[in-house]
């Protein structure tokens, strides 16, 4: 972060939001992925200074391949990245110390996974924000209406779905849609249509991260196969965990007592199939160290 003079500083209370990260990952996001059909890739902290309280960023991904008859084959795999601003803006508070609430927290998720599937804030995008709402409400446990929101958003339907928790009728959110819709088209500001953005197209801050410079095919296999390491890892599927782990692999690493420990890739799977609801999993997962150190 940086100071109204320029410096940079570094940021304070690093677990806290390691902490939050980790729990909107593990009991609001995965569970509403689960549930919709929804996948991303990673989970991240905004940068406190950032204008967005939240980002979709979805980076393509070319994977070169020879088909059957030796020819190249092209497949384009993404890479789905979603970042929250925890902190409050510095226009609003002390980034270092002041965090937004839980019911902001809640709102700019949902939000955000909403646009796993609808890349605008058309009709769709408003239905379907209401059902994962509804869902994070009455089967998840964690939104309760009434919640503060200190980022309301512009448009009154979706402000009336966080303020009942989703429990809004397709008539009332169509026809409150319909209404907004004309006020715009009154005062000459219309929204963009629906169809205004491509299925696949991004909410990002800048064109540089909705497409950034595709990487090398072996970057690509690299990604591919540590997706599959980690989701094996996480959900105890040992199938997806053999995908990528050699048979004869082993793992070593230095044990607090300072014994140099070695686990055969038999011995590993087992550990992965055994503790496939360890939450420890998650915490101490690469990623959430990168986070962790500001990588």
């Amino acid at each position: 972060m940086r100071t109204p003079e320029g410096k940079k500083v570094p940021l304070k209370n690093r677990d806290k939001v390691v902490q939050t990260l980790h729990e909107l990952n593990t009991k609001v996001a995965l569970p509403i992925c689960r549930q919709f059909g929804l996948r991303y890739n990673f989970f991240s902290e905004h940068h406190p200074q950032a204008k967005k309280a939240g980002v979709t960023c979805k980076e393509p991904l070319i994977l070169r391949k020879q088909g059957p008859d030796g020819t190249e084959v092209q497949e384009t795999r993404y890479l789905v990245t979603i970042r929250l601003r925890l902190r409050l803006h510095p226009t609003k508070g002390d980034p270092q110390t002041d965090f937004v609430s839980h019911g902001t927290q809640i709102a700019v998720l949902l939000h955000e996974l909403c646009h796993l599937k609808h890349m605008n804030h058309g009709k769709d995008f408003m239905l379907f924000l209401r059902d994962i709402f509804a869902f994070a409400n009455k089967t998840l446990g964690v939104f309760a209406a009434g919640e503060s929101n200190e980022i309301p958003s512009p448009w009154p339907w979706e402000n009336l779905i966080f303020q009942r928790a989703g429990d809004v009728s397709d008539e009332e959110l169509l026809k409150l849609f319909a209404e907004h819709r004309e006020k715009q088209r009154q005062v000459k500001t219309p929204e963009p249509p629906e169809e205004a953005k491509e299925p696949n197209q991004v909410e990002a801050e800048t064109e540089a991260e909705v497409l950034p410079e595709v990487p090398e095919a072996l970057d690509i296999e690299v990604a591919v196969a540590l997706e599959a390491y980690f989701d094996g890892l996480h959900n105890g599927d040992v199938d997806r965990f053999k995908e990528v782990w050699h048979p004869e692999g082993h793992l070593y690493w230095i044990s607090p007592e300072g014994d140099l420990v070695d686990r055969n890739a038999e011995q590993f799977i087992a550990y992965v199939e055994e503790n496939k609801k360890s939450p420890h999993l998650a915490e101490y997962d690469p990623r959430w160290q990168g986070i962790r150190h500001g990588q």
